[in-house]
């Protein structure tokens, strides 16, 4: 007896926690289910009919024949307006596909490339692979059902094989179990939020059938869209202080020759294509370290094996967005997918990944762009930021526009109410920059200092405070640096022009204002046929009716003016317009100096300065 006692005091709880861990590992929420039920047959955001994800490649790429195939995870179907970037990169809507998969990583791009673009003869000139980078560099599939929707583009045994010795077939049990830890820990809050929910609301302890109408209820409130994400300043400090909280540990991380990275960019060139792995920016409210972080040394071996393969590796982290781009914290709302999208068109356009370069350059000329250039700097794509030089320091805002005397009012927030301003604010301005940028020139200032947060959305400054500035076609709203009461404080608020002027490549020109640039000696060097036209584009924000906005252009090589043209910006005269130089600039002339006047009572934003080797026959 003492024998069968001692067997059972071991092997009951082992049994038991046998049974435990089976029970958890075999654990499926309601939406689990849905997700396997699902898998491979979700496509873009959208679950799809018969044939699934499968079918639907397979078709898309027969009919549409693209030159541009964009591939990815949630990222990729949030971030970039494909019919956008078609429209800017000037092609046919249908030759930019998107095919982004939920949750996927290396190995769903690449199987994807092999068995449904190549193996059916289909050779895209540029593959984008839009994705954070750890998404990139993994091998096996978070959950269930990315592993599922990874298998059904295995057409043969051998790709299964291949996928298994890639990402290891072993530890699928342990890493469900890990990821039904968390979920049962989120029932069990789930539950106790639900019961408090129903005690103080119905006066009741349980919660019954009830319980799944209060999850949907608090989850709408809580939705991302409706969070307030300055939360994640809160949490950030405390993560950074404890080592052991980091959400991820970037060593981890399979290195370069464990991933699909080389596999992907190797398929992409041996098709006589480009590989091109797009990084994007994520909210400013998250910090670098806390979002997508790689160590440098693993970034760096991606960097040189894409381009050994002749692919780019395009980092727009940098790329300047503000919190109102984005609907949480890593994905991009319309508004930000559209200027994200404008982003990467010109660097796209910049690195000719079409191929149409040499031809176009013979037809169409060399081109000195001036302000909004995206340019690829040590793997990382960046705004090129001209310097400019300007006339005067900004002067008062003009009496006929506002009342200079306005005072600090107060309701949800603090504000100037300026509606003679208007014709300047984020609300007007925004549609007219080539990037949708929020372009107030208004400042304001706090005891003689600009509040640092300005440009930003009405609602940031209502959730985020801290020295946020807003500008609609009413009101300049605003928040004090520190938080505390504008009204109360003891600091004096003013309004001020921005002394910088530039907007993320485009420029303000003031009333009586002007600007000195340079176009560089080296490209102009370039011109074999030398400079034959200028082209240009500015908008008269004040836009009254029957207005003319007198302006004046030159063009100068040394102390000599080359060109000078004597114009005006009415309220109709939006778009680009061109003067032909003649003759022409030649190619050793050196650096050519441009000066923009606004030479009336208007305010004027530049968005555009080319110097062409080409006439284009634009009218004025």
């Amino acid at each position: 007896r003492r024998t069968i006692a001692s067997i059972l005091a071991i092997v009951l709880p082992m049994a038991v926690v046998w049974a435990g861990f089976m029970g958890l590992e075999q654990l499926r929420t309601a939406a689990d289910e849905k997700e396997i039920q699902n898998a491979g047959r979700v496509m873009n955001g959208r679950v799809l009919g018969e044939g699934g994800v499968v079918a639907m490649i397979e078709r898309t790429l027969e009919r549409t024949k693209p030159s541009i195939l964009i591939l990815g995870n949630s990222l990729s179907n949030t971030d970039i307006n494909p019919v956008q970037l078609a429209r800017r990169l000037g092609i046919p809507r249908h030759k930019i596909q998107r095919f982004s998969i939920p949750n996927s990583i290396g190995a769903h791009w690449w199987i994807v490339m092999k068995n449904r673009v190549y193996a059916n003869g289909h050779v895209p000139k540029a593959v984008i692979m839009l994705s954070d980078l750890q998404s990139t560099l993994a091998t096996r599939p978070l959950t269930e059902a990315s592993y599922l929707n990874l298998r059904v583009h295995a057409d043969e045994p051998a790709d299964e094989r291949y996928l298994d010795r890639k990402a290891g077939s072993s530890g699928w049990a342990a890493n469900r179990l890990w990821e039904n830890k968390g979920k049962v820990r989120d029932a069990t809050l789930k539950l106790v939020r639900n019961v408090w929910i129903e005690g103080i609301f119905r006066r009741r302890l349980f919660t019954g059938a009830n319980g799944q109408r209060i999850s949907a209820a608090v989850d709408r409130v809580f939705d991302a869209g409706s969070t307030d994400l300055r939360l994640h300043e809160a949490v950030i400090p405390i993560m950074q202080a404890e080592r052991g909280l980091q959400p991820f540990d970037p060593s981890l991380l399979p290195k370069i020759g464990d991933s699909f990275v080389p596999e992907i960019t190797t398929l992409v060139a041996e098709n006589r294509g480009k590989a091109i792995y797009l990084r994007p920016p994520m909210s400013p409210l998250l910090a670098r370290e806390l979002g997508d972080f790689v160590l440098p040394e693993t970034e760096d071996a991606v960097k040189t094996v894409v381009q050994q393969n002749g692919g780019y590796y395009l980092d727009m982290r940098n790329f300047p967005m503000v919190e109102s781009d984005f609907y949480n914290i890593d994905h991009m709302n319309d508004r930000g997918a559209k200027r994200f999208t404008e982003a990467v068109a010109q660097a796209l356009e910049n690195l000719d990944v079409l191929g149409r370069g040499r031809k176009e350059r013979e037809e169409n000329g060399r081109e000195i762009e001036l302000f909004g250039d995206i340019k690829l700097v040590d793997g990382e794509l960046v705004e090129s930021r001209t310097p400019l030089i300007y006339r005067d320091e900004p002067g008062p805002i003009p009496r006929r526009f506002w009342n200079a005397e306005v005072e600090v009012s107060q309701d949800d927030s603090s504000y100037f109410d300026v509606p003679g301003l208007g014709f300047a604010s984020d609300t007007w301005t925004s549609p007219y920059h080539p990037f949708g940028a929020r372009c107030s020139p208004l400042r304001v200032l706090e005891n003689g200092t600009a509040l640092p947060l300005h440009n930003v959305s009405c609602e940031e400054v209502f959730k985020g405070g801290r020295g946020r500035v807003c500008h609609n076609a009413e009101r300049i709203g605003f928040a004090a640096a520190d938080n505390t009461d504008p009204m109360r404080n003891g600091r004096k608020y003013a309004l001020a022009l921005d002394a910088d002027r530039q907007c993320q490549g485009t420029t303000w020109l003031y009333p009586g204002d002007a600007f000195r640039a340079s176009f560089p000696a080296g490209r102009i060097s370039r011109m074999v046929d030398g400079a034959q036209a200028l082209r240009f584009e500015a908008i008269d924000v004040v836009q009254p009716t029957n207005s003319k906005a007198p302006m004046t252009i030159r063009l100068a090589v040394g102390d000599k003016v080359v060109f000078e043209e004597h114009f005006t910006l009415g309220s109709a005269d939006v778009g680009e317009r061109e003067w032909v130089i003649d003759p022409p600039i030649p190619a050793d002339a050196g650096a050519v100096k441009l000066e923009v006047s606004n030479d009336g009572r208007t305010f004027v934003l530049v968005t555009s300065a080319v110097l062409s080797e080409r006439v284009r026959g634009i009218g004025n």
